[in-house]
């Protein structure tokens, strides 16, 4: 019960460093492919197709190449993983920020793609900080934005009705956006954390099971019809309950041929107890499985008790069945009798 404990109370806090371990990886690994794009817009600008000024490209070059190596590097180097995923995340928000603002690629994405990354760290502190932080790179490239353009002009809005007029617009699809992934990621780690409980539990629920089958006395087994196979926890013949060893039977149905050899009755028995309760759904029964040993009767009953697993379409799926060695009770009960006769 405390090994469980444990898994249960660190389970959670494994599952989101592995995931934020994944995520790095893919953003990181994106990023240093994303150095060609980086490669690319020098290019256009020197064709003509973009307008950087002199400045500008060496903010591009210099800014883009590191937001785009830096983190494959650092995370070969395996810095901490929560500083990498905020170092990667606020790179990028710098980085499309400076973009925006200078090309009219649209300002909004500063705060529309780097939060959406973040939701894939299922960390709504995450989550809500990146969005803070894109909001405030945002406000300051619709700013600088807003200033000298062809719209002032022809609007005839000075720079702060401009601006304001921008920022109202932004803001509301900030706040959506934002509201969006918050819920998204929330609801998400709802649903993890509800998956990881029904596992924990389940995982508790298979050790206790284990545990209970494995000292058992009992042959507990399970015989599935789709993969004719049999798996029980221990043979019908071990005497010793201290060291169960597990059986394992492949084409379990061959033994209801009455050729087999008189080593294998035992099988064929039990597999004749399976079939009769599966025509039956369930069955409880006293069985007679004694067996010959240097021209010796060995007597060795056993008490049959089965019942019919079905699958969605009510379909026999396998059976499950324990068998309680009564042998003892059944010699003391013969030896009474014989004695009241004598």
């Amino acid at each position: 019960d405390t090994d469980i404990h444990i898994i249960e109370k660190t389970g959670g806090s494994k599952m989101t460093e592995e995931n934020t371990k994944n995520v790095n990886k893919i953003v990181a690994i994106t990023l240093l492919v994303c150095s060609f794009a980086v490669i690319g817009l020098l290019v256009l600008n020197g064709v003509g197709k973009l307008h950087f000024n002199k400045s500008l490209k060496i903010v591009v070059g210099v800014v883009g190449s590191i937001v785009t190596l830096s983190p494959f590097v650092l995370m070969k180097l395996k810095v901490d993983d929560t500083f990498l995923k905020y170092y990667m995340l606020v790179m990028m928000s710098i980085f499309i920020g400076i973009l925006g603002t200078s090309n009219h690629v649209g300002i909004y994405i500063t705060y529309a793609l780097v939060p959406i990354v973040s939701s894939l760290y299922f960390d709504r502190k995450l989550t809500t900080v990146m969005s803070f932080i894109s909001y405030i790179i945002m406000t300051v490239g619709v700013y600088i934005n807003t200033m000298g353009k062809l719209e002032i002009t022809y609007l005839g809005w000075n720079h702060s009705e401009t601006f304001f007029i921008y920022m109202a617009g932004f803001t509301l699809e900030y706040v959506v956006v934002m509201l969006f992934n918050y819920q998204m990621v929330k609801r998400s780690r709802m649903y993890m954390d509800s998956q990881r409980e029904a596992y924990n539990d389940l995982k508790a629920e298979q050790r206790k099971y284990a545990m209970l089958v494995g000292s058992s006395r009992d042959v507990i087994f399970e015989y599935s019809l789709q993969d004719d196979t049999y798996h029980a926890n221990r043979s019908f013949f071990s005497e010793d309950y201290e060291t169960n060893k597990p059986v394992d039977i492949t084409d379990f149905s061959k033994y209801k041929d009455d050729s087999l050899a008189a080593t294998q009755k035992y099988r064929k028995n039990i597999c004749e107890l399976v079939y009769r309760c599966i025509q039956k759904d369930t069955l409880y029964v006293e069985h007679d499985f004694s067996y010959e040993l240097d021209g010796k009767k060995i007597p060795l009953w056993y008490q049959f008790e089965g019942v019919v697993l079905n699958g969605e379409n009510n379909e026999v799926r396998s059976v499950l069945g324990k068998l309680q060695n009564i042998t003892a009770s059944k010699l003391e009960i013969e030896a009474s009798r014989q004695q009241n006769m004598l």
